[in-house]
Formats: structure tokens, C-alpha cells, sequence
């Protein structure tokens, strides 16, 4: 990957560097960045921004920006105006700012006080009134945008300059046309109504989380949960601060994104016939999801060859050889589960029977217990494949804790 810093390698400007994270999701942004002899880069400040939520940096923090928000999403982009729509605010900065900042800026970047000079994170919006008619098309379609959008000041710089993303394409003498307005075309828009949440960059109406479902991470199946179970809780509006509650007891969770929270079903839940989850999110609460219980619900995660590869068509378990099978939904153990322990020198073991059958065939158990070094609540099962077993890409495996049961298909030799 290379880097170039914002009007090239001799500018002397800001010279931003933006790099974007597809895999993750990851918006990196750097202000005053040079290029070392070692390859490595130096910046006078920088920000990292995880795409996959809308939360803002802490109040009080600048970013590669004075105000301390992402440049990246504020850019006009040559594809988008192509296209003939921009669906986003734009970046813009004044020679003179206000020392303070409103929703959603994180940052002042002055001193002085007076009135008349706009804080950080203002939205102006082009006035309805204004005719664009006599603009080139793509200047119409930016124009349209400040319309609907409007711009939020960003940074200190050139009055009421709005940013771009760098593209060979662009036709500047075109674009040059947007210097015909002025500042009397704009209006300033008192946004505070759409603010969600003061560290939030989400705007609109409040709303609650929503769960959808409440799976068995292992098998995907619906139904009753078991205390220690891993399971996979569905739904949108989840952030960050995402909470998880079952019967009042908070749930060790694993992963959190806007759609999807892993978590460990408390093994407090335990002797209840039902239990009371409640996801929490920015502060508002589900409606309460009310889900049987049952002493076991078992799911298979993944099955390995007895060498700790991946038992697959293309790597088919050898007769006799034993597999190993990561799995969930025990229930309560012996010693009783403790929520978020991690398995190291004490291994819990099921309290209900655990047993398993492969081609219909009873198998034996050389172990069935906490996985060691992970958290309470992941089953090691090591499953011996019987004799005579059938060979094939995919023989059942039937998985039986306390009569409940998950199957999966392995294959064998």
C-alpha cells in the first residue's frame, strides 16, 4: 500500500493522509504527515475512527480536523456526482471560528467570542431559493446536496471552502463555477432537535435496539437457552455500549457489533423454567425478551481431525482416530459455572450425561468438559469413532447432553 499526503509530496499545507480499513472497517486519518527514509510516517496528530458505529470521539478531542471529526465521510466525490447524487454533508472551513463547538464537533480550535463568528461543527445550508439552473451539471448536482445536506464546518482555512476527494477527473475550470455564491446564499441550520445522543454521530429520532433473534452460536438453532450457552443475539441499533442483561444479571459478551452481540447466557438463569433478557443501547432498553430455558441446549461450533486440522471432505478423519468437537450449551457444571471465568487450571464437566453417536453408532468419550483456556460456557468434546463406522463426506454426529441434541455431518476415511 501507498500513501500520499494531501497536494502531494511538496505540499506544505495540512497534508492529511487518509487510509481506509475494508477488512475491518477502519478509517485511519493523519494531519501534517510526512514520509520517513524508513518508510514509516510522522504526524503532527491523528484519528481513528471504527466505521461500523456512529460513535463520535470524546468531547474535548481534536482529530486530523480541528473539530474533531472524520474528514473522510465530508468529501465530495467525483463517483457521486457522476452518479448525479450526493447523499452526505460536506466538509467546509472559514478563515474565522468561534471558540467552542456544538453537535456533532468534539472541538474549538480559537479565541475568539464574538457572535458572528460560527463555532465548530455549524451546518450552513444553501438556501431553497437560490437558482442553480445556470450551473454546469455536475456543479447542479453539489449544489443540490448543499441544499439538502448542507455543509459542517470542519477546521480553520479558506472561507467557505468546501473539500473533495483528489481525482484526476475532475474538471477544475467546472467546479471553479461554485465561487459564484456567496455567504448571504446560505442559511445557518439549528440541528440539536436531530441529536440522539451527545456522543453520538447518529441523527433522527430516537429509537430502541431491536432484537430479531437469539440463536445458539454453534448451531444457529432457535429455542430454549441453556445457562452457559453461547448464543448469538440478532437485531439492529446495538452500539458500542451494548448491554445484555438475563433476569437482571449481566452477561459476559464477547463481541458487539450494530447487528450481532455474542454473549454467555449467566449461569444464574439455572432452575428457571424462563428468563428476562433485556439488550441496553445508548441508554435505551429492549422491551423485555422473555425465552425458555432448558437444562441443555447443545451446538457444535467446529469439529477437528485428531492432528487439529479441519475435519472437511478434503481432510477426512481416519477410522479409529478421534475428533475433536467444540461445542456449547452444556448447562450448569460441576463445579458450578462462574459467568466470564476462563478455564485454566480447574476443568467443570457437564452435570447432565454427555454422550454421542457417530453413523448411529455409540461412540466413546475420551473427554467432555471445559475447553481449556477459553471461557466458561465452551465444551471440549473428544469423540472416538467407533468400529465399523461408515466412511463418507457426511456421516452424522449426533451430540446428546441430558436428551437434548445437535447433529452435524464429519466426514470420515
Amino acid at each position: 500500500m501507498s500513501c500520499t499526503a494531501e497536494g502531494g509530496s511538496q505540499s506544505t499545507g495540512d497534508r492529511h493522509v487518509l487510509v481506509v480499513d475494508h477488512t475491518n472497517c477502519i478509517l485511519y486519518e493523519l494531519y501534517s504527515a510526512y514520509p520517513q527514509p524508513d518508510g514509516s510516517w510522522h504526524a503532527g496528530s491523528g484519528a481513528i475512527f471504527d466505521l461500523k458505529f456512529n460513535l463520535l470521539r470524546p468531547a474535548g478531542w481534536t482529530s486530523a480536523d480541528a473539530a474533531g471529526l472524520p474528514i473522510l465521510p465530508g468529501l465530495v466525490r467525483y463517483d457521486e456526482v457522476t452518479a448525479g447524487e450526493i447523499q452526505h454533508a460536506v466538509r467546509f472551513t472559514a478563515p474565522q471560528t468561534r471558540n467552542t463547538y456544538i453537535w456533532p464537533a468534539r472541538h474549538e480550535a480559537s479565541n475568539l467570542s464574538g457572535a458572528n463568528y460560527p463555532p465548530m461543527g455549524q451546518r450552513f445550508r444553501l438556501k431553497a431559493g437560490v437558482d442553480i439552473s445556470g450551473f454546469a451539471a455536475p456543479v447542479q448536482v453539489i449544489l443540490r446536496a448543499l441544499k439538502k445536506y448542507g455543509m459542517i464546518l470542519a477546521d480553520n482555512g479558506s472561507s467557505w471552502y468546501i473539500s473533495g476527494a483528489p481525482d484526476d477527473r475532475w474538471d477544475n475550470d467546472v467546479l471553479h463555477q461554485i465561487t459564484q455564491l456567496q455567504g448571504s446564499d446560505f442559511e445557518a441550520v439549528d440541528e440539536s432537535s436531530l441529536r440522539v445522543q451527545a456522543d453520538s454521530a447518529q441523527a433522527g429520532a430516537s429509537a430502541a435496539p431491536i432484537v430479531t433473534a437469539v440463536d445458539n452460536a454453534g448451531s444457529f438453532a432457535q429455542g430454549a437457552v441453556a445457562p452457559g450457552e453461547i448464543v448469538a443475539v440478532f437485531g439492529s441499533g446495538f452500539t458500542p455500549d451494548a448491554k445484555v442483561t438475563f433476569d437482571g444479571v449481566a452477561a459476559p459478551q464477547l463481541y458487539v457489533s450494530a447487528g450481532l452481540i455474542n454473549l454467555v447466557v449467566p449461569y444464574a438463569v439455572a432452575g428457571h423454567a424462563s428468563t428476562s433478557m433485556v439488550v441496553t443501547a445508548g441508554g435505551i432498553a429492549t422491551a423485555p425478551q422473555v425465552l425458555p430455558v432448558a437444562g441443555a441446549s447443545p451446538g457444535i461450533f467446529v469439529v477437528l481431525n485428531h492432528d487439529r486440522k479441519l475435519n472437511s471432505a478434503a481432510n477426512s478423519a481416519a477410522q479409529g482416530s478421534v475428533l475433536i468437537v467444540y461445542a456449547t450449551g452444556e448447562g450448569q457444571t460441576n463445579p458450578p459455572g462462574v459467568d466470564g471465568k476462563i478455564a485454566t487450571t480447574v476443568w467443570p464437566k457437564p452435570l447432565l450425561p454427555v454422550t454421542a453417536t457417530v453413523g448411529g453408532l455409540n461412540a466413546q468419550l475420551a473427554y467432555a468438559g471445559a475447553a481449556p483456556f477459553l471461557i466458561a460456557g465452551a465444551l471440549l468434546v473428544d469423540v472416538k469413532l467407533p468400529p465399523g463406522v461408515a466412511s463418507g463426506p457426511a456421516v452424522p454426529l449426533v451430540l446428546n447432553i441430558g436428551g437434548f441434541t445437535t447433529t452435524v455431518h464429519v466426514a470420515i476415511q
